[in-house]
């Protein structure tokens, strides 16, 4: 999690976006390595932390920027179930709990031989917290998608309609970047390419034929940029049903500026945990 100090110019765009929308100021920023964001109110003081992905962030343009952080912080406001204090606490809970009883790969060894009851019982242990966690979800179901429509309203509202809908075919794109941290992650000695620069030129690149190609399975009506969301189609059909030209919310050059310097020191950090993970899952 980046303290206020590291990131000013960053708070102070997300802070206005509160304020524009109605919500909370954050409490955190913290910025990972994920082709995705999130929004969470942690523990009994409900700490309320932004997540934003580097790799995700880098591409999209001002007022895409604009448009993602008014859709997580809307979560403040549209009355979304999984961020409250008791449901949402429960959710968190089985989920973490899920992660932490899964024995992980068993070893090969004798001793992971000897283990393999004790690591049969663990793994059912696990996927029954799991079952639980989805059951859970399942109940929530009507009310979560009701409050991620609301957060793409609130996006579109300080981002534009537009940004919003570009934002959700940079999503679709996740493929790109996974295969570019492949790329970045196999290079041999003396090859080290910087990732974030590599994942730009690899998204101009993309063929037309091939984004034409994501857009119709996009709009497919089962087609989930994540599983806990509305299919993707009826997403673009409710911004385009309540379109918003301008957003309220414009982010000047100067702070866009200000903000990228702020990144900078990051940038490293996140390739080499990219890289790190991406090898630990080949290997391991």
């Amino acid at each position: 999690i980046a303290p206020m100090s590291d990131l000013p110019s960053l708070y102070e765009l997300t802070n206005k976006i509160a304020c524009t929308i109605g919500a909370p100021p954050v409490d955190a920023i913290r910025i990972d390595a994920s082709f995705n964001a999130s929004f969470a109110q942690i523990g009994v003081k409900r700490t309320r932390v932004l997540s934003l992905g580097l790799p995700l962030w880098t591409l999209l343009t001002d007022q895409e920027r604009i448009a993602l952080l008014g859709h997580e912080l809307g979560h403040c406001v549209n009355g979304d179930p999984n961020r409250g204090l008791i449901v949402g606490s429960a959710i968190n809970t089985l989920a973490s709990w899920s992660e932490l009883l899964h024995p992980g790969p068993a070893a090969s060894s004798a001793i992971g031989i000897l283990l393999l009851p004790f690591t049969l019982l663990m793994i059912g242990v696990a996927k029954g917290v799991r079952l639980l966690f989805y059951a859970l979800i399942h109940l929530l179901w009507q009310d979560s998608q009701r409050a991620e429509y609301l957060a793409d309203h609130l996006g579109a509202t300080v981002g534009g309609s537009n940004s919003m809908l570009l934002l959700l075919n940079q999503l679709a794109l996740s493929a790109t970047f996974w295969n570019t941290l492949q790329r970045t992650s196999l290079a041999g000695a003396g090859q080290e390419l910087d990732f974030f620069q590599e994942l730009r030129h690899q998204m101009e690149i993309v063929p037309l034929r091939e984004r034409e190609r994501i857009k119709r399975v996009t709009l497919k009506e089962e087609s989930r940029l994540d599983a806990t969301h509305p299919p993707t189609v009826y997403r673009i059909e409710m911004l385009k049903i309540h379109p918003v030209a301008t957003g309220q919310v414009i982010l000047s050059s100067e702070l866009s500026e200000r903000i990228e310097n702020e990144l900078i020191p990051v940038r490293r950090r996140v390739q080499k945990e990219l890289v790190d993970l991406y090898r630990q899952s080949i290997y391991y």
